[in-house]
């Protein structure tokens, strides 16, 4: 007889600019049986890798909320980093409009509100030495030595770039959902008054928590994080 409790809520998780499913891969064993976790893979990375990665934050919404589709047979919750919490914001968004299951929580983390201004870069459009003296921080550094897997990974980086620096809010009404927004102190891109704006975003409870570290907390403080994000579900 199997004992194992069945999972209850499905958790998507979305990684950063240049990241891949691999970012969660520990997260399961944090969580208790009853939280699935899915890292959902984007095109043009790991089992995905010969799908064209795509450089448009509405088509890439679109695109992922048709595939999740099917596995919104249970309560899910969204959780993104960075680049990731832009588009699970418009994941939801996405599946409004389809009107499909919508999620019980947004996490949004180490990114401001989406209706802020932000600058409009133009990196992903620089010539690769250029480009990568930019955003060197999304490469890990075994593949900065390695000309091969840097030129594998090289198009999808530029590609996640391109979905941050072109895209655009448009207003629709507030989520349904509860949204906690969360980023690093010491973050010297996010500051606590552009995570605070997500407030705007949902009609439901808002919450903000802080956590030691940069941008880059994800990886210092899991343990904390996780337990946050379970409190919270919880609620």
């Amino acid at each position: 007889m199997n004992l194992e409790p069945k999972p209850e809520l499905r958790l998507f998780c979305f990684p950063y600019a240049g990241g891949n499913s691999s970012l969660f891969r520990n997260w399961p064993a944090s969580l208790p049986a009853t939280i699935e976790v899915h890292a959902v893979e984007l095109p043009g990375r790991q089992s995905r890798f010969k799908e064209r990665a795509l450089t448009q934050m509405s088509l890439l919404a679109h695109t992922l909320a048709r595939e999740l589709a099917p596995s919104l047979d249970l309560p899910f919750a969204l959780f993104g980093h960075s680049m990731g919490a832009l588009l699970a914001f418009e994941i939801a968004r996405e599946l409004r409009r389809l009107n499909a299951p919508q999620p019980v929580h947004l996490f949004v983390s180490a990114q401001g509100g989406p209706h802020l201004p932000h600058p409009r870069t133009l990196l992903h459009l620089l010539p690769d030495q250029l480009f990568l003296e930019q955003v060197g921080n999304h490469v890990p550094p075994a593949a900065l030595r390695d000309a091969e897997l840097l030129r594998m990974i090289l198009p999808t980086l530029r590609a996640d770039i391109a979905l941050s620096e072109t895209y655009s809010y448009y207003p629709e009404l507030p989520l349904a959902c509860p949204i906690t927004a969360m980023g690093g102190v010491t973050d010297p891109s996010i500051n606590h008054l552009q995570l605070n704006a997500w407030q705007v975003h949902t009609t439901g409870p808002f919450n903000l928590f802080l956590f030691r570290g940069n941008h880059a907390y994800i990886h210092t403080e899991t343990p904390l994080l996780l337990q946050t994000i379970q409190s919270q579900l919880r609620r």
